[in-house]
């Protein structure tokens, strides 16, 4: 029964540690797209400083700078939700950690006086048979 519950605790730590990875992923992902979004940014503004083609594309470059920006804030929206959720699912994962160690504990604790049980047992068989043989 103790061996049940240890094996329980057990996967879902590893449950847990599964959901922390995806959840780093995720919000790694998301700061890639930070990331790309900025740069696009850049390349825009820098191509609307540009003496060529300045003038004619700065109707162009301010719409898509405005969905940039949108995209921007979505992205930082999205980044911060994804680091609360990491965040939570690192508590979750050490809760389950800490968990598995109070089962380990008790475990080890239910095994070690069911050994301790067993050798009184056989020392009291062995005396009540010494003594009958006397």
């Amino acid at each position: 029964m103790k061996r049940d519950r240890l094996k329980k605790a057990r996967r879902i730590q590893h449950v847990q540690g599964l959901l922390l990875r995806t959840a780093e992923w995720r919000a790694a992902a998301i700061l890639r797209e930070r990331n790309r979004l900025e740069a696009e940014r850049q390349d825009l503004l820098a191509s609307m400083g540009g003496d060529l083609f300045g003038p004619l594309l700065v109707e162009q470059a301010a719409r898509r700078l405005s969905h940039v920006a949108l995209q921007s804030t979505h992205a930082a929206a999205a980044q911060a939700a994804q680091d609360e959720q990491v965040r939570k699912e690192g508590c979750s994962l050490k809760r389950a950690a800490r968990a598995v160690r109070t089962v380990e504990q008790a475990t080890r604790a239910a095994e070690d006086r069911a050994r301790t049980t067993e050798i009184a047992e056989e020392s009291a068989a062995r005396r009540f048979a010494d003594a009958s043989l006397a």
